[in-house]
């Protein structure tokens, strides 16, 4: 589990489809960091068509990564964490805290990721 989360990491920070692709669960659900709509993929809408929305949302940030915790309870995985998104040199936008959670499934003895959620860390102001 750790390792196919660090991969997913990896192909989001470094943009690359092509090792995002295989992680996603075809079926899989869940919220982009600013978006209130669900993502749901399945039908005519799966990973390939996902991806460039998920490396646009996140590729805007480098990602400090400062408190994670792995489960796993059968054929469910859970890996929750504690980020700090700073803005790429030449973006705009404020340094955010986001807390998030992506739950993965064990399909056929290999990790795949079925559903994630990040908000921002409801900091005291």
């Amino acid at each position: 589990l750790k390792l196919t989360h660090q991969t997913l990491l990896s192909a989001i920070t470094s943009g690359n489809p092509a090792m995002l692709e295989p992680i996603l669960h075809p079926r899989s659900v869940g919220f982009f960091k600013d978006s209130h709509q669900i993502v749901q993929l399945g039908g005519s809408y799966g990973p390939k068509e996902a991806i460039p929305d998920v490396l646009a949302d996140l590729g805007r940030f480098t990602m400090a990564t400062y408190d994670t915790v792995y489960r796993v309870a059968g054929s469910t995985g859970v890996v929750s964490m504690a980020m700090m998104f700073q803005p790429k040199k030449g973006e705009k936008g404020p340094q955010r805290y986001i807390r998030s959670t992506w739950t993965y499934a064990d399909v056929e003895g290999t990790w795949r990721l079925l559903s994630w959620h990040s908000s921002d860390i409801p900091l005291k102001k």
